[in-house]
């Protein structure tokens, strides 16, 4: 009996001896399995995995922390990934982990798939912490991408479980606009050439034709009063102090037997023996278009001559008109 005893004894003794680790190493879990979703948030839809949506959609993912037991879970963390890339298909892995989690890691995939090409950007203060009901706990920072959130503690009823969502935005680059077409175009107002968007062209306001914007330098012969000079000046320049359009005014007075006439061939203002007037190559209008390129003017008439010939014919007119005059008296006296 005695050995019978001593015998149990020794067995106890060695369930005690291996129970001993097994006790030690208890600890809490991370449930595993599909704990990670998301849903089309701009769509209202449900959290599913995956999701579909497109350009612009807001999308949130969430996790499901669960501890089965037997003890609760202390220095709970948890992080996620997202891709950088713009793409039509996109996967985000979450890590939850636990200081005394058995095994101390559990990981899940969800994912998004979009019509477009598009990035998924991380929108700042979504991360929250949830209870077992879905109702907030709190806000936690915006490391969830980088160095991950931790919840501390999570106990072993349901009533503990908890939830880490956080929201994305679907982020579709623009595509590149054409580049703007620049054309080169006289402004009429400002008659300077200017470059403006092909589609600012207005044909009341610009020109295609650059010479527009030409300035037009129109020239004329003056007399420069100070050299007594015909000079050809551009217009703008004209001073009524220093220049005279009429071209007689630099012309030398003629000496006796002498005329001051246009050559209609050279354009100038001469002086010549009258008796070397030529009508098909002179005027006596030193103002005609072809010596001043302006209007003509009208000049006063042109006095009689006063030299010797003139005294002649003018003596001749006078002895004429006496001896008309004394044949018509003679006659009325005969008469009467």
């Amino acid at each position: 009996m005695k050995k019978s005893l001593l015998a149990l004894a020794g067995i106890v003794s060695a369930i005690a001896l291996f129970a001993v680790p097994a006790f030690a190493a208890t600890a809490g879990q991370i449930e595993g399995g599909d704990i990670y979703r998301v849903r089309n948030v701009s769509n209202n839809g449900e959290f599913t995995d995956p999701t579909s949506g497109t350009c612009g959609n807001t999308f949130q993912f969430k996790v499901r922390i669960h501890n089965p037991g037997p003890d609760p879970l202390t220095s709970v963390s948890v992080k996620a990934t997202l891709p950088t890339t713009a793409a039509t298909s996109h996967s985000s892995q979450v890590t939850v982990t636990a200081t005394n989690a058995n095994p101390k890691t559990t990981t899940d995939t969800a994912g998004v798939r979009l019509d477009k090409a598009a990035q998924l950007t991380y929108i700042k203060g979504s991360t929250e912490l949830l209870d077992a009901n879905g109702s907030k706990l709190s806000t936690l920072g915006d490391t969830i991408l980088t160095s991950g959130v931790t919840i501390d503690t999570v106990g072993v009823s349901t009533q503990q479980k908890r939830f880490v969502q956080f929201s994305v935005k679907s982020d579709c680059p623009e595509p590149p606009k054409p580049p703007v077409k620049e054309i080169t175009v006289c402004d009429l107002a400002s008659k300077k050439i200017i470059t403006i968007k092909e589609s600012e062209f207005d044909d009341k306001k610009h020109s295609k034709r650059l010479d527009d914007c030409k300035e037009v330098v129109k020239k004329i012969k003056v007399c420069e009063l100070s050299t007594k000079k015909i000079i050809e000046i551009n217009e703008k320049d004209f001073n009524d102090k220093q220049h005279s359009k009429r071209l007689a005014d630099c012309a030398e007075k003629p000496a006796p037997g002498e005329i001051t006439v246009c050559d209609v061939t050279t354009g100038e203002v001469i002086t010549i023996k009258e008796d070397a007037f030529d009508e098909s190559k002179h005027s006596k209008d030193t103002e005609v278009a072809a010596c001043t390129e302006e209007t003509p003017v009208e000049t006063p008439a042109e006095l009689p001559k006063t030299g010797a010939n003139g005294a002649l014919v003018a003596l001749g007119l006078s002895a004429l008109t006496t001896g008309i005059a004394y044949a018509v008296t003679g006659r009325k006296t005969l008469l009467g």
